[in-house]
């Protein structure tokens, strides 16, 4: 009877598995170990355990660990430890991202505060105090706008921001599960119960569940879920009737504990047990893949499970996380798959599977447990071939043919290389050593190769050689370039062998490789691909493949599929060119440039086992590359900013990365203007890291190139509004959106607003003070300008003054000197005038007394009438003789209006005193005034003295003088 439960049979069973899917179907089975990812506490900072797995919408993954929630952005790990220091059991991420967790003793929700940190915020605190003694939430669930917070003796449930309900059953409480929109209660000693109409009910037929504990419920058909319990097996039930689930994955299931259990995307179950690490099955029960301690897992003992929105699985180990690319089409070959050493060579015949390294050679068909080493092949096996029937490979002690699981000699030397059938001579090979060529053939009765001899002729080492279609042979060396060796016709002789380098066309005699590619030699040399030219015997670059593949792109391997793609291993890339009906081959690595830190750098292999079937030789055994199972990737990733802070006199946070509030548009002083971006992408890879591209707007013009730093620093930012753009790119060369973060550097209180005011304000005074200033001292030119101007019109008009003044007093002079001759004349007129009537006067005067005389002589009355009446005219002739208007008008012409003058300022004078006053300004004597005034002198003298009495004049002040200068 076979031990379902020994581990013989477990890896037995793997590998036939194996075997199987490596010759059937691209779609089923195992291939070798998935890529897996391992952390440990020292990776994650925080505790062992890790009991359940969630992700939110935006790809973050949350973990519930015994030091609190562990949060990963595919770069760094974060722990927010509860409040209360207590171990975090479970988790469940809303629509909105709110974190729900439970712990011991509490049990609440983290979500983002305006820093956009997460804050964890209790809601067992809200409790009545004799409902808080409940112990510890081991599950946590949402459905709709409800949240079931379940413990081992209450059941709470979480509405509206308060918790609105409490379940009591007044019985111990198992584990709750939630599936399909329904919440499963295991109730101690009663069953299985569900929450239905705010309330628990029995669910009939679970009375066999009663003493049980249950690990798991998932989804098994549509009617139908999987039970899985700790120690009493694994159940089917349809809400009517439970039995047990038969599968041939029972015997390792049950033995090995199972806790907890996930029905993945693809229709498989996969079970995460306590000593036999992770087991995936197909819904039959059939198992498909087992990652243990042995096998991918740093631990055995899985806790949780998640598949997250790529496909990935996350393990929460017992000690330790493991991320498992379920989704991606690797697996891997190694020594945790039972192959020790570095791949070098394989080959799939009939039914078994080799597989060549540095070890020796391993086979694996349905009778070996795992890879078996041949007898008699350890140590460095270089190739392995395929000779009608026969297996034969090349190794570092000489030719073997594989008979009976068993290696025997064919040509023992030191180190051969390959074998290369003869087309034109089917019974023959040619076996490629270190000193150069040697010769097999098989008889036609059993087909066995035997070595013939050693070919003379050649003695380079021979590793790698391609016969051309016209029989000769290329074959390269690793530094001396190519040689076309020329067999005789019944190809037992060398009969040339011509040598190729530089000189006829190589790039360099290094790194040449020759592969048959579209049924035609082409020649990778150190930079470029070749093509022989038999007509001129030459080597031209061919431009198709160099252009595919880069001029100064080294490839090493080539190799093609029956479909005509073909696979390549080059000195900076993996990849495959697709052959297209229309576009011709495209080139695709993105997939496969993520195998790069893993492939063998020396003598790199590349076998095509089927159209499904890649192997590339690893540094450790193999990986395995199914093309049927691409990998979609996951083109919904995002780029995630996850801090912005200031490092202006140290570090200040500004965000956190979760929410965006108040904290995703802050305004910044103008000291904390240096800046350091983190950013992450939520494309999870096992073996590649995402790359980024960023810029920060308006202070860069343009993307940065890709890198694989997460974090971007600027320093000394002047103000002003930014944008920090941010993207990446995961292994698959998808790109997600950008990543956004705006921020305001403020400018410095001088260059702020209200101090450009100040300034304009300022400037204006400033301005105006200096046209103020300008106009002032423009005026004070002006004036300066103007005054010396009209210091100079001044000047010239004294000048003009003068020359006037001269010229007026010249003038004046002599229209004084006219005038006063005119006067003098006048005044010698009238004096002449005057001293004529004075003369006539006295001579009048004496014929009047005279005839006075002789009338007083006279006797004769009537002569002494007559001499009276003479005298007496005489007298009046003297009184009137004087014709004194006529006088006094030509004397005021002459003297300025002299009489006018005196009677206005002398109003009182008299007329007899007015001719006074104009005979002194004669200047005539007192005795020719007498005579003209017809008074006696001393009249004349009494009138003086009155005059003066009349003008106001003192005794010392001449009247005459006084006349003169009036």
């Amino acid at each position: 009877m076979i031990d379902y439960s020994s581990k013989m049979y477990r890896v037995t069973f793997f590998y036939g598995i194996l075997l199987m899917l490596l010759l059937s179907v691209p779609t089923q089975g195992q291939r070798g170990i998935p890529l897996v990812k391992n952390f440990g506490t020292v990776d994650y900072g925080a505790g062992i355990q890790n009991w359940q797995i969630a992700q939110d919408s935006r790809g973050l993954i949350y973990i519930a660990n015994n030091f609190g929630l562990l949060e990963y952005d595919g770069h760094l790990w974060r722990n927010y430890g509860a409040p209360s220091g207590t171990k975090v059991r479970c988790l469940t991420v809303s629509a909105d991202d709110k974190v729900y967790v439970g712990s011991q003793g509490d049990f609440g929700y983290f979500a983002p505060n305006v820093q956009g940190t997460l804050q964890f915020t209790s809601l067992a605190d809200s409790l009545p105090a004799d409902k808080r003694n409940f112990d510890e939430t081991w599950r946590v669930f949402q459905d709709g706008d409800k949240v079931f917070f379940c413990t081992f003796r209450q059941i709470f449930v979480y509405q509206n921001d308060k918790i609105w309900k409490i379940l009591d059953p007044q019985a111990p409480l198992e584990p709750s599960f939630y599936v399909n929109h329904r919440l499963y209660v295991l109730l101690k000693g009663v069953g299985l119960m569900q929450y239905k109409g705010d309330k628990l009910e029995p669910l009939p037929d679970t009375e066999k569940l009663a003493q049980s504990s249950i690990s798991a419920i998932i989804p098994y058909s549509q009617q139908q879920i999987l039970i899985t319990t700790f120690q009493n097996g694994i159940w089917l039930y349809d809400g009517h009737k439970l039995e047990r689930w038969q599968t041939p994955a029972a015997p390792l299931l049950e033995p090995a504990i199972i806790n907890d259990a996930l029905l993945l995307k693809n229709g498989h179950f996969a079970f995460g047990t306590q000593s036999e690490g992770l087991i995936i099955t197909d819904r039959n029960g059939v198992l498909q893949q087992q990652l243990t301690k042995e096998r991918g897992f740093n631990n055995r003992t899985v806790l949780s499970l998640f598949q997250d929105s790529s496909d990935n699985l996350w393990v929460g180990m017992n000690n330790g996380i493991s991320f498992v690319e379920l989704s991606a089409p690797f697996r891997l070959l190694n020594e945790q798959a039972g192959l020790p050493g570095t791949g070098y060579t394989a080959l799939l015949h009939h039914d078994t599977l080799y597989l060549g390294t540095n070890n020796g050679l391993y086979m694996l068909d349905a009778s070996h447990a795992v890879p078996e080493l041949v007898p008699g092949t350890r140590g460095q096996v270089y190739s392995i071939a395929q000779h009608g029937r026969h297996v034969l490979m090349g190794h570092h002690n000489g030719a073997f043919r594989i008979s009976n699981q068993k290696a025997e000699p064919l040509y023992k030397a030191s180190g051969f290389w390959m074998f290369k059938p003869l087309r034109q001579h089917p019974d023959k090979l040619i076996g490629g050593t270190y000193n150069g060529l040697t010769l097999f053939e098989s008889t036609a009765a059993d087909n066995q190769p035997r070595h013939l001899k050693a070919l003379t002729g050649l003695e380079e080492s021979a590793r790698l050689m391609e016969q051309a279609t016209d029989g000769s042979i290329w074959m390269v060396h690793g530094y001396k370039g190519a040689y076309n060796i020329r067999l005789s016709p019944n190809a037992d002789s060398i009969v040339s062998a011509k040598h190729y380098n530089t000189s006829d066309g190589f790039p360099s005699n290094n790194r040449i490789n020759v592969y048959r590619i579209e049924n035609d030699l082409i020649f990778p040399a150190e930079t470029g691909i070749y093509r022989y030219n038999t007509s001129t015997d030459r080597f031209v670059l061919d431009e198709k493949f160099t252009r595919l593949l880069g001029a100064d792109n080294h490839v090493e391997i080539m190799k093609d599929d029956a479909f005509g793609n073909i696979y390549y291993v080059s000195s900076r890339e993996i990849g495959m060119l697709r052959k297209d009906p229309v576009k011709g081959y495209i080139k695709e690595t993105s997939q496969f440039n993520r195998l790069l830190g893993l492939l063998n750098d020396d003598l790199q292999n590349l076998t095509v086992l089927s159209d499904h079937s890649i192997l590339l030789g690893a540094k450790e055994g193999f990986v395995h590359y199914n093309p049927f199972e691409q990998g979609s990737g996951d083109a919904s990733f995002k780029t995630l900013i996850r801090t912005v802070q200031t490092t202006s006199g140290g570090d200040s946070l500004l965000y956190g990365g979760h929410g965006k509030g108040k904290s995703h548009s802050p305004e910044l002083s103008h000291n904390a203007n240096s800046l350091k971006f983190s950013f992450a992408s939520t494309s999870y890879d096992a073996l590649s890291r995402p790359r980024y591209q960023y810029y920060l707007e308006p202070y860069e013009q343009s993307w940065s190139a890709w890198t694989n730093q997460n974090e971007k620093e600027y320093t000394n930012l002047p103000e002003g509004k930014y944008t920090f753009h941010v993207r990446s790119q995961n292994s698959l060369g998808q790109e997600s959106q950008e990543a956004l973060y705006t921020l305001t550097i403020l400018p410095p209180w001088y260059r702020t607003a209200w101090a450009y005011s100040l300034y304009v304000f300022v400037a204006s005074a400033m301005l105006l003070l200096l046209l103020q200033f300008q106009h002032r001292r423009h005026k004070k030119e002006k004036d300066h300008i103007v005054r010396r101007q009209e210091e100079e019109l001044s000047l010239r008009d004294t000048q003009l003054e003068e020359v006037a003044r001269k010229s007026e007093e010249e003038i004046n002079r002599l229209r004084n000197e006219k005038l006063l001759a005119e006067v003098e004349h006048k005044n010698r007129e009238l004096a002449t005038q005057t001293m004529s009537i004075i003369t006539k006067n006295e001579f009048i005067t004496d014929i009047k007394e005279n005839l006075s005389s002789i009338s007083k002589k006279s006797t004769n009355r009537e002569v002494m009438q007559e001499l009276q009446k003479i005298v007496r005219d005489i007298e009046r002739t003297i009184d009137v003789d004087i014709d004194w208007e006529h006088f006094q008008y030509h004397f005021d012409q002459v003297h300025g209006d002299f009489s006018s003058r005196l009677r206005s300022s002398f109003p009182n004078l008299s007329p007899q005193e007015i001719k006074l006053c104009t005979y002194l300004r004669l200047n005539l004597s007192t005795k020719e005034i007498a005579q003209l005034l017809n008074i006696s002198v001393r009249g004349v003298e009494i009138s003086r003295y009155r005059l003066r009495k009349k003008l106001g004049l003192n005794r010392e002040e001449n009247l005459t003088d006084f006349m003169l200068k009036f």
